[in-house]
């Protein structure tokens, strides 16, 4: 997917410098163009979100912390009766 966005992004720069209505008219583009959206619609869907740094960070060390927290205790027994 990111290595379509950028062919895409290089393409609307090299044919017309920026993104505008232009872009629709050309049919592979506008194919990609809505490739793309789709793309970022199911990662957004699938509950991807940005995260700043800190808010990462304090995540982190919490994870670190509280590790049985974050467990999965039903893998964790199941892999141990195998």
């Amino acid at each position: 997917m990111v290595v379509s966005a950028n062919i895409f992004e290089q393409h609307v720069e090299r044919e017309y410098g920026e993104f505008s209505k232009k872009v629709y008219e050309h049919e592979q583009l506008r194919g990609m163009f809505l490739n793309m959206q789709n793309d970022y619609k199911a990662i957004h869907l699938s509950g991807y979100r940005r995260m700043p740094e800190e808010m990462y960070l304090n995540w982190l060390t919490s994870f670190n912390r509280e590790r049985e927290k974050y467990i999965n205790k039903e893998i964790t027994n199941r892999n141990k009766s195998n």
